[in-house]
């Protein structure tokens, strides 16, 4: 007889997302790139070199609270020479994150082409593609031009970067700093708020497993407790993940004392069924952790970035390196999950 246990926690935790948050694949690097912001148009502008630096793509992301049609409409040629001119832009380490995506369209192009002038390459009995061909009778009916742009991982110079599907969210969170350990703490509160996940995510430069090996319980209680963490606003990017494992426990429970149960003839399993002569041969605890937009409150990483004097952002937690994780049952301060996230 093979015992099997479950423990599922789907991530339903307060699904108050706001309409913008949304799973989408980003890649990210921390490298030094030609950087300014400017401050009339409270807009940040960002060149990437494409390989070979040939190519660049320049990037203008408005601050969160301005429309972008705004930075569009008074934007002239003129401007974006000014704000993309290597004497005006400054070569800085920056941590960026962009969205892998791939844009094209179709565009009829003759209404473009004879308001230039070219009417009569339209026009049968007129045009003149003798270079093209021997026939004395062809004329253009449609002239489509074609465009495809895509930006992925490939196309980069960030050779560690790689498309993961983050969530976030804007929201108050319970939150602190632990400098002693350079390590953040966030706590996502699920639905009903009688579990949370508690997210300790080390600062980029320090190793996880120099946390994980001076973590004690007791330091997990005085930095998690109510009265250390401060409830604020945080903009919070986390990966949606899924993990999954199976555990092994008969030697676990015959350290515990259950033997009996393991072993033909001394096992009393009455109350299960009416045969005699059962044992466990096998118990297995199969445990599953499913953190997506539909079952978290936020969505995590870390790290605050002060990327000019001018100008400031919200504390942001960003979970785009490895960090550890619990479930916590609040009422009775019980942990009944923790584990790892190493990569996506």
């Amino acid at each position: 007889m093979t015992q099997v246990t479950l423990d599922f926690f789907p991530g339903a935790v307060n699904a108050d997302w706001k309409e913008e948050s949304r799973p989408v694949e980003m890649m990210w690097q921390k490298a030094n790139f030609n950087y300014i912001y400017i401050s009339e148009a409270q807009t940040q502008v960002l060149e990437l070199p494409y390989a070979g630096k040939e190519l660049s793509m320049i990037i203008l992301l408005p601050d969160e609270d301005v429309d972008l049609r705004v930075v569009e409409n008074s934007l002239t040629f003129e401007k974006f020479i000014d704000w993309t001119e290597a004497a005006s832009l400054q070569n800085i380490e920056v941590k960026v994150f962009i969205p892998r995506f791939k844009l094209q369209g179709d565009y009829v192009m003759e209404p473009v082409l004879q308001r230039l002038g070219m009417v009569d390459v339209f026009q049968e009995g007129q045009a003149d593609l003798s270079a093209m061909s021997t026939e004395t009778d062809l004329c253009l009916s449609k002239f489509v031009h074609k465009s495809v742009l895509e930006v992925n991982e490939e196309g980069t110079e960030a050779e560690e970067s790689r498309p993961v599907e983050m969530m976030w969210q804007k929201a108050n969170f319970n939150y602190i700093y632990i400098s002693e350990a350079q390590t953040q703490v966030l706590e996502l509160p699920y639905a009903g708020k009688e579990l949370s996940m508690i997210i300790l995510l080390p600062d980029e430069d320090v190793d996880l497993r120099v946390v994980e090996n001076s973590l004690t319980f007791e330091k997990f209680i005085d930095w998690t407790e109510a009265a250390s963490l401060q409830n604020i606003e945080v903009k919070v990017f986390i990966p949606r993940f899924k993990l999954q494992g199976d555990y092994v426990m008969e030697p676990v429970l015959q350290r515990l004392g259950m033997v009996d149960v393991f072993q033909e003839g001394q096992a009393d399993l009455s109350a299960m069924s009416t045969e005699t002569d059962l044992c466990l041969s096998k118990f297995v605890h199969k445990s599953v952790l499913e953190v997506n937009e539909e079952g978290t409150e936020a969505v995590a990483g870390s790290d605050i970035h002060d990327m000019d004097d001018c100008f400031s952002y919200l504390p942001y937690f960003t979970a785009d390196h490895p960090f550890l994780f619990f479930i916590r049952h609040n009422e009775t301060n019980t942990l009944l999950f923790c584990g790892r996230f190493s990569s996506p």
